[in-house]
């Protein structure tokens, strides 16, 4: 469906060495990479940069996390604050990438 298409072409904008967090479900999708991280979505949580110190991207996916729409607006914020850009926003799938350097 939509969002299976989605959550592959979530990969898609993510460099051969870009260090990933993705969630479980996803998790298959980016595990051959050498630097590649489950980030548990199952509580709400705001992004810290000591947290992310170490990724160049995070995917994220709305569809199986059960937080309100103002954790979504408050992560999707502090990933702005700490410099990540959404680069694919597709049916609840989300891409982040930080540009190397701005970490």
């Amino acid at each position: 469906d939509d969002t299976d298409i989605a959550r592959v072409t979530s990969v898609f904008w993510l460099g051969p060495d870009a260090s990933v967090a993705a969630p479980a479900n996803l998790y298959p999708e980016i595990a051959e990479r050498k630097n590649s991280f489950v980030l548990k979505i199952d509580v709400p949580f705001v992004p810290n940069a000591e947290e992310l110190k170490h990724l160049d991207a995070v995917i994220f996916d709305k569809n199986i996390a059960s937080w309100t729409n103002s954790e979504l607006v408050e992560f999707e914020e502090k990933m702005k604050e700490l410099r990540f850009d959404r680069r694919y926003d597709s049916e609840g799938i989300q891409t982040w990438i930080r540009k190397p350097g701005s970490g």
